[in-house]
């Protein structure tokens, strides 16, 4: 516990209240499995083509009394004091939540928190993130954050070994087990990683327009091109549009420019989407040659950044959205089975991701937006260390 406090301490001198920034824009991984054999394959900035079926999240969090409801019919705790320690109570929330989540009520008394019980143990879940290749981070990172486990580093040399790509390094258990601890995400910014990413009618164009201002998307139609999927997908057009901003970076890899070598050239990918390393090709050549492929339920073949924005929002609504991995935290940490098991179906291996993600998500929302309702599904695991990690 000693050494994840000072990796704690040490992120918050370096990014302060934002906690991981945006340092990590355009480095999003993804691990993903093959459901049959289940075996891993760790690929780079990437999601895996879905089967056709989807499964609807479940809502099976109780509700206090005298509820109201938003737009999209998720229950609003009163925002009295009293019942929404009833709230709290209801939702069984551990008593180690309940202080931050106290002080963000008073800043927010509309936002609705709901503990995701998991069922898993906090070792289990902690084991699995910390299997070697599972959870990354950048090679620059200090090296309290880097595992010297075996396969992860070589002593003889001092050196890391690189998986996905040479610029990314297994992570250090403290430091996983850090960004895994959801109670250390309860502050006003790192808690949009908990938002409910299914559409809501509160998503704006403007909204959008912040998320992609000082990137290539920022000009021209981008922001309603994510508009448009998202309404079309049942997807937050903000997360996509973050998800392309953290994929993408600010001045975009040729699979956002439609300049891939040929034959490839002309084909889009935003998303990233099955652009990962092998022995013959790049990343950008598989992700090029799958979005030059057929498949009319996704939109493919991608010859414009519009068709592979529509194509890429099917994906993460199938595969991640409505198959019970509806926010940031999840699509890293999958710890729930949306038919797919547990741990296998994770959209990025990068564990600063999701509250990197949470800090260019929290920034699209005006403060008009923030006072209203909005909901945070905040995972709870058994056994949990009694103070944050």
């Amino acid at each position: 516990m000693r050494h994840r406090l000072l990796a704690a301490v040490t992120l918050l001198a370096l990014f302060g209240s934002t906690l991981f920034g945006v340092a990590a824009e355009g480095t999003g991984t993804a691990v993903t499995t093959t459901t049959a054999t289940a075996t891993t394959t760790t690929a780079v900035g990437t999601t895996t083509a879905p089967s056709a079926s989807t499964t609807a999240p479940s809502a099976s969090a109780p509700a206090a009394t005298g509820t109201t409801t938003t737009g999209n019919g998720s229950e609003v705790p009163p925002s009295d004091e009293d019942t929404f320690e009833a709230w709290l109570t209801a939702q069984e929330f551990p008593e180690s939540y309940r202080p931050a989540l106290r002080e963000l009520h008073k800043a927010y008394p509309n936002w609705v928190f709901r503990a995701q019980h998991t069922g898993l143990t906090w070792q289990e879940v902690l084991d699995a993130q910390s299997v070697v290749g599972v959870s990354l981070v950048p090679r620059g990172s200090i090296a309290s954050w880097k595992s010297c486990e075996y396969g992860a580093y070589t002593p003889a040399t001092g050196t890391w070994k690189g998986l996905d790509s040479d610029a990314w390094v297994a992570a250090d258990r403290g430091i996983i087990a850090y960004c895994l601890d959801p109670r250390v995400a309860l502050t006003a910014t790192a808690i949009f990683q908990f938002e409910n990413l299914a559409y809501s009618e509160t998503c704006t164009i403007d909204g959008v327009k912040a998320i992609l201002a000082g990137t290539f998307m920022a000009e021209g139609d981008w922001a309603a091109w994510f508009m448009e999927a998202g309404r079309e997908t049942g997807v937050s057009p903000y997360h996509l549009a973050s998800r392309a901003r953290q994929e993408q970076g600010v001045s975009g890899n040729p699979l956002a420019h439609g300049t891939a070598d040929a034959p490839y050239n002309g084909y889009y990918n935003i998303f990233n989407v099955n652009a990962y390393a092998t022995d013959t090709l790049s990343p950008i050549q598989n992700g090029a040659r799958y979005a030059a492929t057929t498949n009319a339920a996704y939109h493919l073949p991608w010859t414009t950044p519009l068709l592979a924005i529509r194509g890429g929002a099917v994906i993460l609504g199938n595969s991640y959205i409505n198959r019970e991995q509806n926010t940031l935290y999840l699509q890293k940490f999958d710890v729930t089975d949306g038919g797919n098991g547990y741990y296998r179906h994770q959209y990025m291996t990068n564990i600063f991701a999701p509250s990197s993600e949470a800090v260019t998500l929290a920034g699209a929302y005006t403060d008009e937006v923030k006072a209203g309702a909005m909901e945070f599904c905040i995972p709870v695991y058994k056994d949990m260390p009694e103070k944050v990690c």
